[in-house]
């Protein structure tokens, strides 16, 4: 879990983390970060010297992370909709795809979510790597 200031920031984040796992340069394994991104208020407390974050939006981040192929970043619509973040998928010519779906996230009653499949195409995809899209709807 990491947390950031601005939702573009998070996301620039993962995809470099993803993209450098996924392709060391060091020719070892590749390694896929499924990732998850929503953005809102939460608590901070410090207990035993340690910094935690606590809440429905660190709840929901984390179900989101689950629902992720380690090739993409499920993201909600308060991060999709973010203007640093939209700006960011129109300016990658492409290379950023955005797709939207539907889920229910365990731990949020029967709710459905509409929830958002980021992904850099440039990068190959490993085989039978499926996107929630590809999967199906989620729960």
């Amino acid at each position: 879990m990491a947390v950031f200031n601005r939702p573009v920031l998070a996301l620039q984040a993962v995809l470099d983390a993803q993209r450098r796992l996924a392709f060391p340069s060091d020719g070892s394994p590749p390694f896929y970060l499924k990732a998850g991104m929503h953005h809102g208020p939460c608590i901070a407390v410090t207990m035993n010297e340690r910094l935690d974050y606590f809440g429905s939006v660190v709840n929901m981040a984390a179900r989101l992370a689950r629902l992720s192929s380690g090739t993409d970043v499920i993201v909600s619509d308060e991060v999709r909709y973010d203007p640093e973040v939209a700006g960011l998928l129109s300016a990658s010519g492409g290379k950023l795809s955005s797709k939207d779906f539907e889920a229910h996230l365990k731990g949020f009653d029967e709710e459905r979510f509409h929830l958002w499949c980021l992904a850099d195409i440039s990068q190959p995809r490993r085989e039978n790597q499926a996107t929630p899209l590809e999967r199906g709807t989620q729960s």
